[in-house]
């Protein structure tokens, strides 16, 4: 009798067993189990055959045991289907998630990496196969914002790759894709369970939650209130941006590349002598976006955009160099968006200023040269990818692309962004690519420097991106 109600421990632990938890939450979100609804809070243990389901208004963020990372819209719904993981047994691993409502984003862990094919996704039309990590979607497109997917319906597969769409009508077949457009991006993640526009202002959502209010979760959810220009001056910043130049040995010769910081040293009310690689930039009136090198015949150019950013190129008795610099996202807001729920945010620009050195001739890398991120936020943590695809034109007038790629050992937090984890032709790289988030109220532009070293060709300069996804050319 006792090994007959051992056995019946085990196998009830066994068929009940947690499958993951809900890791951030907004609103009011139910969870059907059985014949029972619960009420959903954060660190609420899931099982096998859940529902989850969101209301108007809400959110909420699922993390499987494989670290398979979920995020549902509001009026949407999410059955754990099938579900099992066992790093050891990889083969006997397995996930089936439904979407059977509203919106979605999915960033694939374990299993979609060591038994993809038992990883399957579905909406009311469609089923997914992976062969990529972030994928997001509602009942009528499904994106695949990182990697690559397959996408099913009425008997039509089409092959989905990074930052493209298809679209799955009810009843009909998958489309060819198409561009993902940042809008579209958008509106997917604003519309209603029904995938109609809901242009009715929401409820004020109300976070369920049993922490502390000493420390309450802190949910991406934009805010609407006014919000202090608090960061429109010098005060309280370590880094305010970057600055760029070449040292030349005592035959002025090309000897290195060297990039620096601008940051805070000895400053008046009135104006600011910055120094940083040997080079001063004077900020006015402690205004970042009023400013120049320290002398006016080093200054030959300066540009401005919306976006916080201000940046230019100096030149004097035959040294020059670039800087960039702006309004820094407060730490609070950058902590808010890291510990918030699940998100993806790209930046696309250009490089502003930089050279390549071959071991013979220094070349400018053009400002046509483009760089693209794309970061994971949320969950208490984040992450980034990226390319740079740096040109220049050499000595026989040939135009060069020197393409890097950012592998995704990046790391974010509220001071910035680094990466040494570089690529040219998938063969590993010496250098650094680092930069700022800059943007009063929200993350709106990010800048930063980077340098590189293959053995043979060196470079380095600077960059700048704004929020969204490259148009098409």
């Amino acid at each position: 009798m006792k090994k007959i109600l051992l056995l019946l421990f085990i196998l009830t632990n066994f068929l009940f067993a947690s499958v993951g938890q809900i890791t951030a939450l907004v609103g009011d979100v139910k969870i059907s189990r059985d014949s029972n609804t619960i009420l959903a809070k954060l660190g609420e243990k899931l099982e096998k055959n859940d529902v989850i389901n969101s209301a108007k208004a809400s959110k909420a963020q699922v993390t499987l045991d494989d670290n398979t990372i979920i995020t549902i819209g509001q009026n949407s719904t999410l059955n754990i289907f099938d579900y099992a993981y066992d790093e050891t047994k990889p083969n006997d691993s397995k996930a089936d998630i439904g979407f059977m409502k509203g919106s979605f984003k999915s960033i694939t862990g374990k299993i979609g990496k060591i038994n993809k094919e038992r990883f399957k996704l579905k909406t009311k039309s469609a089923s997914i196969g992976i062969r990529g990590t972030t994928i997001i979607g509602n009942q009528r497109i499904i994106a695949c914002t990182d990697g690559a997917i397959s996408v099913t319906a009425n008997g039509v597969t089409v092959n989905v790759e990074k930052q493209e769409l298809t679209r799955t009508p009810q009843g009909e077949a998958t489309t060819p894709p198409e561009p993902l457009k940042q809008d579209t991006l958008d509106n997917i993640e604003q519309q209603d369970g029904g995938g109609n526009n809901d242009n009715t202002p929401p409820e004020a959502p109300k976070v369920i939650d049993d922490a502390p209010p000493s420390n309450p979760p802190k949910p991406d959810i934009p805010t609407t209130s006014p919000i202090k220009k608090e960061h429109s001056t010098l005060s309280n910043f370590s880094t305010l941006g970057y600055v760029n130049t070449i040292i030349y040995d005592s035959n002025e010769d090309f000897e290195s590349f060297k990039n620096g910081e601008i940051g805070m040293n000895d400053f008046d009310s009135s104006s600011t002598s910055i120094t940083s690689s040997s080079l001063k930039m004077k900020i006015f009136d402690n205004d970042i976006t009023n400013a120049t090198l320290s002398n006016e015949d080093y200054f030959y150019d300066q540009l401005t955009d919306s976006n916080y950013l201000v940046w230019g190129e100096w030149s004097k008795n035959g040294n020059s160099g670039g800087w960039i610099a702006g309004t820094k996202t407060a730490k609070s807001i950058v902590d808010s968006v890291i510990n918030g729920l699940n998100d993806t945010v790209n930046f696309y620009g250009n490089v502003i200023h930089g050279n390549i050195y071959d071991g013979t001739h220094k070349y400018s890398i053009l400002n046509s040269s483009e760089v693209d991120f794309a970061f994971d936020f949320g969950g208490g943590s984040g992450s980034f990818t990226g390319s740079m695809n740096l040109i220049y034109t050499n000595n026989s007038q040939q135009t060069i692309t020197y393409g890097i790629d950012i592998g995704n050992n990046g790391v974010v937090n509220s001071s910035g962004f680094s990466s040494s984890d570089l690529t040219h032709n998938s063969n590993s790289i010496t250098g650094n690519v680092n930069g700022s988030f800059y943007g009063e109220g929200s993350i709106k532009a990010i800048g930063g420097k980077f340098d590189f070293e293959d053995g043979v060709i060196k470079g380095s300069g600077l960059f700048k991106a704004i929020e969204g996804t490259r148009p098409p050319p």
